[in-house]
């Protein structure tokens, strides 16, 4: 009885599909198998606002799910990552599980997520000075929403990650944030702005106080890329303001500040190298007082400082999307005073789309 049950499920289910393949796009099993590894050495020895420190590890992130219509998918899957040294046998594991759309229109494309989706990539056009290198490396998911609009003449992406569900010992902690960029030829203009709510337990304990920390970046500069030089594959210089402001609610206790500095960047790629600079100099950030720094401000720590420079060189290992290699050098200019950084990266990202690639292209 069960098998026949079973079947009279099963087979209706199987003519749908085959008259889904011929009147539209079928549904298709879809799996993306990602992989990240990394070595990241900072050396801050006498710094003030930073501690040195190694990064390592490497972590997996398999996804498999479900697409249909062509624009839809529903995944799900785990990351599973491995600190170098750790005597663990598994160090961190987040589940994967979101939905996601994607529509192509003639001038125009829109992408939206929404769940507990991999955070790599997603807020690639966000500065340095956003989000510190721990961010990066160990917080693998956004848990909330994404969407973006992109066309010929720019784009704008929404969003929000709640990273902290309030309870007896966790505070709230949610990030809203909206980026965009527009072109005209040559010249672009944009911004990146967030804001990170840092509310409390329930009941309410540590200093007892809501903080909000608020970040913004406006710049306008130019896009020489847009001349397609041979080889080159990046370069651009901008230059703007970065504001903000930076609240603790104690009843007017403690004032609010809000830091405003000059914010100068360049970024160049030609064949597999590259240099990238961005450089702060203006008001102090993160000297609004907290029981918890490293929970409050998740920015560069180093804008504590009212004069930073952030320098990288680079090289490509790998020229193919579906795997990006790089190792670089970085070095920070603080008050005066010279910090060194090494870093590593491996990214592997496949799925059915980039295998057929692959396959295509076994030059690879």
């Amino acid at each position: 009885m069960r098998r026949i049950a079973f079947l009279l499920v099963l087979l209706p289910l199987l003519a749908y599909c085959q008259q889904d393949s011929v009147r539209r796009r079928p549904i298709s099993f879809e799996w993306n198998a990602n992989a990240f590894t990394f070595f990241d050495n900072g050396e801050y020895q006498g710094c003030p606002y930073a501690v040195s420190g190694t990064y390592s590890g490497i972590r997996l992130s398999p996804e498999f799910g479900i697409g249909w219509g062509g624009k839809y998918k529903l995944m799900a899957g785990v990351h599973v990552q491995k600190d170098f040294g750790s005597r663990e046998i598994i160090d961190y594991l987040d589940v994967i599980a979101y939905f996601d759309y994607r529509q192509q229109h003639k001038r125009i494309s829109q992408h939206f997520m929404m769940g507990a989706f991999p955070r790599e990539g997603m807020l690639s056009n966000y500065t340095n000075f956003f989000f510190r290198t721990w961010y990066r490396y160990y917080r693998h998911n956004m848990t909330g929403m994404f969407y973006q609009l992109d066309g010929k003449v720019g784009f704008v992406n929404v969003w929000l990650d709640w990273t902290g569900l309030q309870s007896k010992t966790e505070r709230e902690t949610f990030y809203v944030g909206v980026s965009g960029e527009a072109r005209a030829k040559a010249f672009v203009g944009g911004g990146e702005f967030y804001m990170f709510h840092y509310a409390n337990t329930d009941p309410p304990s540590g200093d007892k106080c809501v903080h909000d920390n608020i970040l913004g970046n406006f710049w306008v500069g130019i896009d020489l890329h847009y001349w397609r030089w041979k080889h080159v594959n990046k370069m651009r210089f901008t230059a703007g303001v970065m504001t903000g402001v930076e609240r603790k609610r104690d009843d007017g206790l403690t004032p609010s500040k809000s830091p405003v500095g000059l914010f100068v960047s360049f970024d160049i790629n030609v064949w597999r190298f590259g240099a990238r600079a961005i450089y702060y100099y203006g008001e102090k950030r993160y000297t609004v007082e907290t029981d918890d720094f490293g929970a409050t401000y998740w920015g560069s720590r180093m804008l504590q400082s009212g004069n930073y420079l952030l320098g990288h060189v680079y090289y490509d290992l790998f020229k193919w999307d579906g795997i990006k290699g790089q190792l670089g050098y970085k070095f920070h200019v603080v008050d005066g005073k010279l910090y060194h950084q090494q870093v590593l990266t491996l990214a592997v990202n496949l799925n059915r789309h980039t295998i057929t690639q692959l396959r295509n292209h076994p030059k690879y």
